[in-house]
């Protein structure tokens, strides 16, 4: 081969070569060019993955953050008062739901996957809910009640918060898992690439180097990418840890909560966690608890009825529905749990159910106390200052004031700035026995943040005195150990001592019922006993051997043969008709009677019935029938007779035992006046006539005695008592006498003076003072006993004049009137006097005097007697007091059964007719609208009507209080200083004169309510055209005290108006906001007090009030 072929041969094979190397390069083009776009193809899946993977992650995140968000705003706007500010709050929670919404919106866009759909679905449904739950927080807020919020947010919203966490956090390791398992399957996808293109490469080692050029680059471009997405992961890492955080966050919220909560497997109802409140309350340890399951919790007695609602999930409470239940603890007690629980997502394999198990008959307690608390502190707040504070507590001995009003000088006496400094000054106020008690309900209500409430007393640095004052806070807010509350206090000193005195009243009517001697029965329409008293229950029991009791029916103690008239009279009564009988046997007799109950109204409630021993009586009656046979036998024996003298009739009537006086015989003798007078003594005739004529003229018992000659010589000496009787007209029209032969008593002159001294003897044993003295009142005698009464001696006593000195001086006169008008004219009496003893005690004495008279009707001797009565007079005076205060409280309670019967019949009327009208089975119904409306103003105003009760019924009993001396200057002063800011704002002057009656001794509160009620009246209804212009003046008239209150303001139509202006709930300017309340305690006030009220008023001119009080000093 020459060299030419060579060279062709070279150069075909060159160019074959070439050919080759061209073809391979263009293969190796191909292959990298191909996995050039192979690798761009996967850098564009892995780039568009990993972006929708952060996409995902950060919609997530921003659900997470709005969560948070939402909750720290739902916790300003339960502790905010301020409006503006909570609508603000409003509108951000409104912004963060949209978002939150919208986030959602494009989360359903970018999953594919039907498992993260399907989470994201649950967590839709979730929102929603979650947005229910916040509407009705915020509904609770905004009526200001932060209690309820916040027990609903704890209750309801903290679990739900929590399970919604929950459910964001699973998802978002969801989208994790979902990235890390496309990485995972990426990488070997690009391993193999790179292992095939390797082969390629070691196939064609000449053109290796030509293509690891660009494989360099490639490569390095996809280191790139992977960096760029291992700074990705790393991010998503760390913003899983700040998840991993966020959950390690609400674990501790689990385990630190302070409700006992608790999860369980559903199918083996093996307990999984436990949080510390539940260890506390249940007492097991953590490992102990995780070796329970739920049977182990409850009694007993409980496991069946658990088993049946674990079979029925139906019946299981959840977060919206609550079950109570009795909880055992570990040393066998139990208690009462509220039990709300809902079903948690499944994890490995179990599935979980979280139950809230909380303690409520602490809680119940408490909100049982709580509301009687504050419908007492509803009471009395209308009418009693207190003092507004913030109380803040550090750790567990450190209290402080932040905020104390003035109203603290008026309760413990010291200034706000004093509290500031040393908050001890109001502890150390406290009474003794109550600062125990006041620091231990403080630690209780700080330790579980509830409200704090305590009745204690203080003593009043400045009045130098206890009262009672009521404290009451609800907690604001607790942070770093730190807790705020804040509170009232009020001044509950007149509402102690009215309770205290309610109960001595009830216990006084109580007595005086049970005092009564008959057996007394209320029985109600069904003829069952409603009440009884102690006679009644004393006569069942000694007859039945039964106890008497409320319910038992009236027929069960009555006989066969009287139920039919007990029917009868009892439905008589129903009808208002009033029974009486008398029923017995032998010695035993009872009178019985059925009388109706009646309303002020006339209605009848039920029926009295009165069983009354009358045994006594009627043997009394038997009694004075044979005492009248034996009085006329024994006028025979003691030679008395009787006699009547018609003025009008000119007629006399005598009895048989003057017939035998005067030795007359009925059937010849005509009794006349003039014929019974022409037997009497020349001598004595005169005398006994002007007697006679003395006891017309007078109208008041006489006595006398005279001499009468009958037709045989003989003389008598007779005796009479003339008692003298009057018609309507106060005219003299008969004389009623007895006449006594007194003859032989003439005779028997000597043996009575015989038996004086052994008379004597008898007088000084008898306990009264016995005296006698002559006509002109010289005690010369006086018994022992005067000694033991007075602390005078007998000698001390016989001294001239002595006598009228130890008589209290308020009674002198009298005595002396009586004295000389009554007992020198010959008659006895009876008087009650005062005298001061030796001792200088003041006694009461009944004093019985009884004039002896000659035969010639002159007083010459005097017997007298004198009791001790001061015990009785006091026993009188107590029971006055008492009957008294009784009279009132009926009264009151009559005026008031009145007040209530009438003004509730309206709201309640309204509110049965609306209620009788709602659409029970489509509540949806425009009109159910509509009723609930105005259910909700008929509620209302029936609120307004008891609240306006309650303030007359306070007012009422108010009137039992102690009257105090009140200076009208300062009272005046302390009401326009209350006023000071309404003054200033209408301009108005105000002047006033206190001179003429500076004081008054009545009750102060009353006197403080008038004049403020008739203050704020006359600026409240002013006239518009002219400055308001209030005069105040007090005056005397006699006995009484009397303030006038002008106004130059609108006036009043008394013409119209008058009969109506001080009723209650009545008001005559309607332009003007009012309840028409004020006129009528001030009317009820001044009538209370004894006084009367007066208006005179003319309209666009002004109106004038005349008040006239009684002051206690008059």
């Amino acid at each position: 081969m020459n060299t030419k072929e060579t060279e062709n041969g070279y150069e075909r094979i060159i160019k074959y070569i070439g050919m080759s190397f061209v073809s391979m390069l263009l293969a190796i083009l191909l292959v990298v060019s191909f996995f050039f776009v192979q690798t761009q193809e996967m850098q564009q899946a892995y780039g568009t993955n990993a972006r929708g993977t952060y996409k995902r992650l950060e919609l997530v995140n921003n659900l997470l953050e709005n969560k948070e968000l939402t909750r720290n705003l739902l916790r300003e706007h339960i502790l905010t008062e301020d409006e503006h500010h909570k609508d603000s709050v409003r509108q951000e929670l409104a912004k963060l739901h949209r978002e939150s919404e919208a986030n959602i919106k494009d989360l359903h866009q970018l999953l594919k996957e039907p498992e993260l759909l399907q989470s994201l679905h649950v967590i839709n449904a979730d929102l929603e809910s979650y947005r229910q739950h916040i509407e009705h927080l915020l509904q609770l807020s905004n009526n200001q009640r932060q209690a309820d919020a916040i027990a609903y947010t704890t209750s309801r919203l903290a679990p739900f918060y929590i399970q919604n966490q929950t459910n964001l956090i699973s998802l978002n390791n969801k989208l994790i898992v979902s990235a890390r398992q496309f990485n995972s399957s990426f990488f070997p996808l690009f391993s193999s690439l790179v292992d095939d293109y390797l082969l390629l490469l070691l196939l064609i080692v000449p053109f290796i180097f030509l293509a690891s050029f660009s494989f360099h680059r490639i490569t390095r471009r996809l280191q790139q990418e992977n960096q760029r997405l291992n700074k990705e992961m790393q991010e998503r890492e760390a913003l899983q840890e700040a998840l991993e955080l966020t959950e390690q966050h609400f674990k501790r919220l689990f385990n630190f909560n302070p409700i006992p909560m608790y999860e369980y497997e559903q199918r083996s109802l093996k307990i999984l966690e436990v949080n510390l409140a539940a260890l506390k309350e249940y007492g097991y340890t953590r490992e102990e608890f995780l070796n329970l399951t739920v049977l182990d919790l409850r009694p007993p007695q409980e496991h069946q009825r658990l088993k049946d609602m674990l079979q029925h999930p139906s019946y299981m409470p959840d977060i919206s529905r609550t079950l109570s239940a009795l909880h055992m603890r570990k040393d066998g007690s139990t208690f009462k749990a509220m039990i709300r629980s809902q079903d948690l997502p499944e994890r490995n394999g179990q599935l979980p159910r979280l139950v809230i198990a909380e303690n409520v008959q602490e809680r119940e307690g408490f909100v049982e106390r709580l509301e009687k608390s504050e419908k007492q502190l509803r009471e009395v707040s209308s009418s009693i200052p207190g003092a507004v504070y913030r109380f803040q507590v550090e750790g567990l001995d450190r209290f402080t004031f932040p905020f104390i009003s003035d109203g603290v000088v008026e309760l413990f006496g010291v200034t706000p700035e004093e509290v500031y400094q040393n908050a001890e000054v109001l502890f150390k106020a406290v009474h003794p026995q109550d600062q125990e008690n006041v620091k231990n309900s403080i630690k209780a209500a700080t330790a579980r943040f509830l409200p704090w409430e305590q009745d204690l007393r203080i003593w009043n640095k400045a009045l130098q005195n206890w009262g009672w004052i009521r404290g009451h806070a609800l907690p604001s807010s607790r942070q770093n150990g730190i807790f705020v509350y804040s509170g009232t206090f009020i001044d509950i000193t007149d509402q102690k001592e009215a309770q205290a005195k309610l109960i001595a009243s009830e216990a006084n009517l109580r007595a005086l019922l049970d005092s009564s001697p008959q057996a007394i029965y209320l029985l109600d329409k069904d003829l069952n006993i409603a009440m009884f008293n102690a006679v009644a229950a004393d006569e069942v029991k000694k007859q039945t051997l039964h106890n008497l009791e409320v319910g038992q029916s009236i027929l069960r103690y009555t006989a066969e043969d009287h139920r039919s008239i007990v029917l009868e009279s009892h439905a008589r009564a129903l009808e208002g008709e009033t029974t009486l009988f008398e029923t017995g046997c032998g010695a035993l007799w009872f009178e019985v009677s059925f009388r109706p109950v009646l309303t002020s109204d006339q209605e009848t409630i039920a029926v009295a019935l009165n069983i009354h021993d009358i045994s006594e009586q009627r043997r009394t009656v038997a009694a004075i029938k044979d005492s009248e046979l034996k009085l006329s036998r024994a006028q025979n024996l003691a030679k008395m007779g009787s006699w009547e003298y018609d003025l009008v009739k000119d007629e006399l009537t005598i009895s048989d035992n003057m017939y035998s006086i005067y030795g007359l015989s009925p059937q010849t003798f005509i009794p006349t006046f003039n014929s019974i007078a022409a037997f009497f003594h020349p001598d004595d005739k005169d005398r006994i006539l002007a007697d006679f004529g003395r006891a017309i003229e007078t109208k008041n018992n006489v006595s006398a005695g005279h001499r009468i000659c009958l037709p045989n010589g003989e003389e008598k000496y007779l005796h009479h008592v003339m008692e003298p009787l009057v018609n309507d007209e106060g005219r003299v029209t008969r004389v009623m006498a007895t006449t006594q032969d007194v003859t032989e008593q003439k005779q028997r002159e000597i043996l009575i003076t015989e038996a004086r001294d052994r008379y004597q003897s008898t007088l000084e044993n008898i306990p009264e003072v016995i005296f006698s003295s002559d006509p002109k009142f010289q005690i010369n005698y006086v018994s022992k006993q005067c000694l033991e009464i007075t602390g005078y001696s007998e000698k001390e006593f016989t001294t001239t004049n002595f006598w009228p000195s130890i008589i209290h001086p308020d009674d002198l006169p009298t005595l002396n009137e009586r004295l000389q008008q009554e007992v020198l004219a010959g008659e006895r009496i009876q008087h009650e006097l005062r005298i001061i003893s030796r001792d200088n005690q003041l006694k009461w004495l009944t004093l019985r005097m009884s004039p002896k008279l000659d035969e010639y009707g002159k007083v010459v001797r005097i017997d007298s007697s004198a009791a001790d009565i001061t015990e009785r007079k006091r026993t009188e005076a107590k029971r006055f007091v008492l009957t008294e205060q009784l009279q009132v409280q009926n009264k009151n309670l009559q005026q008031f059964a009145y007040i209530v019967s009438h003004n509730l019949r309206a709201p309640i009327a309204n509110i049965i007719g609306l209620t009788s009208v709602y659409n029970q089975e489509q509540p949806e119904v425009a009109t159910n609208r509509h009723i609930i409306n105005n259910l909700t103003k008929s509620a209302q105003h029936l609120d307004r009507v008891i609240r306006d009760l309650n303030d007359i019924l306070t007012v009422r009993g108010q009137i039992l209080d102690t009257f105090e001396r009140v200076v009208f200057n300062d009272l005046f002063s302390e009401i326009l200083r209350a006023v000071s800011i309404r003054v200033e704002q209408e301009r108005a002057v105000i002047e006033y004169d206190f001179s003429e009656a500076p004081v008054i001794v009545s009750l102060r509160s009353y006197i403080h309510s008038i004049l403020l009620n008739l203050l704020t009246n006359a600026l409240k209804y002013r006239s518009p055209e002219r400055k308001p212009h209030i005069f105040v003046k007090t005056s005397t008239q006699k006995d009484y005290i009397c303030i006038k209150i002008s106004d130059n303001g609108l006036g009043i139509n008394l013409a119209k108006d008058k009969d109506k202006l001080f009723g209650l709930y009545k008001r005559f300017h309607h332009h003007i906001d009012g309840r028409g309340l004020g006129l009528h305690l001030v009317k009820t006030q001044v009538e209370l007090l004894g006084g009367r009220i007066d208006v005179e008023s003319e309209v666009d001119v002004g109106t004038t009030f005349n008040i006239c009080l009684k002051s206690k000093e008059s």
